[in-house]
């Protein structure tokens, strides 16, 4: 994030940090006014919030007051999707920033397409296992890359936390730049020229689109919390199991309980609360959803009215406040009907 931050100052682009401790807690006291109850469900006990109002004006008039930034826009309580993705100011390459990627290119002989790939691993909080409910083995990867292989497209393993792999699953198409060739600058760089990231939740996404790519992002978690931001992007969320009832959750259960709401409650779910747990994104699905997106991209595939039916049948699953009610994402094809029984 320091490369990207000096990349803005160079090219006079202002931003503000809203990690800030002062502005997050502007946001919580007074953007956010919430009631909640408490419930019995799947053997534990909840407590359950439901927002009932976002004031989005103080939101933007505090990230205005503490920036040299002077323009903002918030719609209804969510992120204007319409209005980040329709702009023009996405950060560029130089001359020598573009030198360079080609040097890189030329040492680990790409000669095509290549796409970034992130999987978040036990690495980044090695100390920390209620953190790890996003975290998904790189392995579960391969069969992904191995199709876009087929497809002339180069995968790139990136990440600045990640374990080591033996050598033996990389090859000429499939290249452990995380491993092997890191840099701060080139994790920068790679993104900015990628054919696409595929990634599972994680921060790496919103370096995409700093640069206008599409992310195809597996694993997804909190479901119902927010989403990826891009009309180009495609995600799996990640699926809850009952060890009780010995069956998925329907995606109605997940709304109408507002689980998976906050990454309290994914964490909580992830350390073994109750009779729930988190179910990993499958390689077969990764692999179909990094096709599709793949597809997409070079034109290969147009949806259909019926995949556009399903799409809308699974927002209108969630609530106004949840994420897949707004995002302009939209979840992979194959996916959704393999499991089209989890709308009930």
């Amino acid at each position: 994030m320091n490369y990207i931050k000096r990349m803005w100052d160079k090219q006079g682009i202002s931003y503000v940090d809203v990690s800030s401790s002062r502005i997050r807690r502007k946001l919580w006291n007074q953007c956010f006014t919430r009631f909640g109850f408490s419930f019995e469900r799947f053997g534990r006990r909840y407590s359950k919030f439901r927002r009932s109002r976002f004031l989005t004006d103080a939101y933007v008039e505090e990230i205005c007051s503490n920036s040299s930034i002077r323009w903002a826009y918030a719609r209804w309580g969510f992120f204007d999707h319409e209005a980040a993705w329709n702009r023009s100011d996405y950060l560029t390459l130089t001359d020598n920033h573009e030198q360079e990627l080609r040097n890189f290119r030329a040492q680990v002989q790409i000669d095509g397409d290549y796409i970034c790939a992130l999987s978040r691993d036990d690495e980044f909080y090695p100390h920390q296992n209620e953190n790890n409910g996003r975290n998904i083995d790189f392995t579960y990867y391969l069969p992904a890359l191995d199709r876009l292989s087929r497809e002339g497209v180069y995968s790139l393993r990136v990440g600045a936390k990640q374990k080591a792999y033996p050598q033996e699953i990389f090859n000429k198409h499939v290249i452990d730049y995380s491993g092997r060739f890191r840099s701060e600058e080139l994790d920068v760089l790679l993104v900015a020229r990628c054919k696409f990231v595929l990634s599972c939740t994680s921060g790496y996404c919103l370096m995409a689109y700093l640069f206008g790519k599409p992310c195809a992002v597996i694993n997804y978690t909190p479901l119902l919390l927010e989403l990826p931001f891009s009309p180009h992007d495609i995600y799996i969320p990640q699926m809850i199991w009952d060890k009780e009832r010995k069956r998925l959750l329907t995606f109605r259960e997940i709304a109408d309980y507002d689980l998976c709401y906050s990454p309290t409650s994914m964490t909580n779910i992830a350390s073994g609360w109750g009779s729930l747990e988190l179910v990993k994104t499958g390689p077969d699905a990764i692999a179909d959803v990094a096709l599709e997106l793949n597809n997409v991209i070079d034109g290969k595939y147009c949806y259909s009215a019926d995949d556009n039916y399903l799409q809308e049948s699974f927002r209108k699953l969630f609530k106004h406040y949840h994420g897949p009610r707004n995002t302009p994402a939209r979840v992979g094809k194959v996916f959704l009907e393999q499991n089209e029984h989890l709308f009930r």
